[in-house]
């Protein structure tokens, strides 16, 4: 592979030594022509060819000399001009993964500052991104440990008692740290899996209004458990609810929304799961009677692991961290707000939109 540096000298060689070769042709041209014109016409052609041969020859000396100095100041001009962009490029051959300061633009040459302008966002985002990983790590770590300790502890707890009563509590609390553990390692899985900077994958026309039932009849359990009912309300009027997505997510999304209203709503309550169709997107809204979302928590609730003030659900903190990247990854849009009846509550909102307007991703 020629480097740019051997592609400019021979570039430029070329056109030098074509120069050259040119200007000494025409000179020797010229000189021949003025020489016949002038000198007496007696001489033979053989001796005037010689003459100017002679005076052609006293020429070549200063010609080669300045064909070699333009040569040797082309080569220094041209390493000279690249210096910066072998800087740079060592500057990040030098790097290592965890160094991502940005490159030093004012070095950049102008024809390459762009390209170093670039690169620079790239170091910012991948620094972005790794910060949030470590926070992720970090945080998934301590959750993890959490639940397993307990776990542990009620595990030995169950090994050396005596009461009958005590074991049985025991192995029961033990199992449901275990039984924590595995919903958080199932969420964390969920969540590495998506990556809304990329295309949405496996992409199927789904119908909602089945799929909802299908998640609220796996949920049923859970809400009897409490004594609450959901009801599904789909506004189909002939035409079924369909939205381009990937089956797998959606279902992850409407599972994770359902469950949350399950978990924070108040016994005997009603949870209302609608579909419907409005003029520029379909609706997917889940109403629930709990203690709703303070306004000034409504963004915060969808990063990972945050739980909110005064939480009673003995959750992960990943469910609506999950649902937002499938929001994201769908094109969707989320609003959380009062519920309809003016009662206390969340009212979740997800709006596929229909037409190509932009829609706010949360909204009060």
């Amino acid at each position: 592979m020629i480097s740019i540096r051997s592609k400019l000298l021979i570039i430029l060689w070329a056109l030098i030594t074509v120069l050259i070769l040119a200007t000494g042709y025409w000179n020797y041209l010229s000189i021949r022509a003025h020489l016949f014109d002038q000198i007496n016409t007696q001489i033979t052609p053989e001796v005037l060819s010689a003459l100017i041969d002679n005076i052609m020859l006293a020429q070549i000396a200063p010609l080669m000399c300045l064909w070699i100095i333009l040569l040797i100041l082309t080569g220094f001009s041209i390493r000279w001009s690249l210096k910066p962009l072998e800087k740079i490029s060592e500057d990040i051959a030098l790097r290592h993964p965890d160094y991502l300061a940005p490159l030093n633009e004012d070095e950049a040459p102008l024809e390459i500052k762009p390209m170093v302008l670039q690169l620079n966002h790239l170091f910012t985002r991948l620094s972005e991104a790794q910060i949030r990983e470590k926070r992720f790590t970090a945080d998934a770590s301590h959750e993890l440990r959490t639940p397993l300790a307990a776990a542990k502890i009620q595990a030995e707890v169950a090994l050396v008692t005596d009461d009958a009563q005590k074991r049985q509590q025991a192995i029961e609390k033990s199992i449901l740290g275990i039984e924590r553990s595995a919903h958080l390692i199932q969420q964390l899985a969920i969540l590495a899996q998506l990556k809304p900077q990329q295309a949405l994958n496996d992409v199927t026309t789904v119908q909602l209004e089945p799929l909802a039932a299908e998640v609220i009849a796996e949920l049923i359990p859970n809400a009897i458990s409490k004594d609450i009912d959901i009801e599904l309300h789909a506004d189909v009027q002939g035409t079924p609810l369909c939205v381009p997505g990937n089956f797998a997510y959606l279902r992850v999304m409407m599972r994770n929304i359902i469950d949350n209203a399950i978990s924070y709503s108040h016994p005997h309550e009603i949870i209302s799961v609608q579909i419907s169709r409005e003029p520029d997107y379909i609706l997917f809204r889940v109403e629930d009677h709990g203690p709703g979302i303070p306004t000034e928590e409504q963004e915060r609730v969808f990063e990972r692991f945050f739980r909110g003030t005064g939480h009673v659900s003995a959750g992960s903190g990943l469910g609506l961290a999950i649902v937002d990247q499938i929001v994201t990854l769908h094109k969707a849009s989320i609003q959380l707000r009062k519920p309809q009846d003016g009662k206390e509550g969340l009212c979740f909102d997800v709006m596929f939109a229909t037409t190509p307007t932009p829609k706010s991703r949360h909204g009060a």
